[in-house]
């Protein structure tokens, strides 16, 4: 049977923004540090979509600007 729908969501998908940033700090450990996104980068990506991290999420990962949400010009 052909699916019409690509199995491609992410927890943010579901569970909102603010709520996939609480549990993935959770899953990750108070004691995470930003040097080992490329070792956990796989958790992260199941939380949000490369390119749609929050930026104040983001820096404290320790991912790159690609991999983060497009921050407005002014604000």
């Amino acid at each position: 049977m052909m699916s019409f729908f690509k199995n491609d969501g992410v927890s943010a998908d579901i569970a909102g923004e603010s709520a996939a940033c609480k549990k993935l700090i959770g899953v990750l450990g108070e004691d995470y540090n930003p040097e080992e996104f490329e070792d956990n980068e796989e958790i992260v990506y199941s939380f949000f979509k490369p390119g749609s991290i929050p930026n104040h999420i983001g820096k404290l990962l320790g991912c790159s600007a690609s991999d983060m949400q497009d921050q407005p010009i002014y604000e």
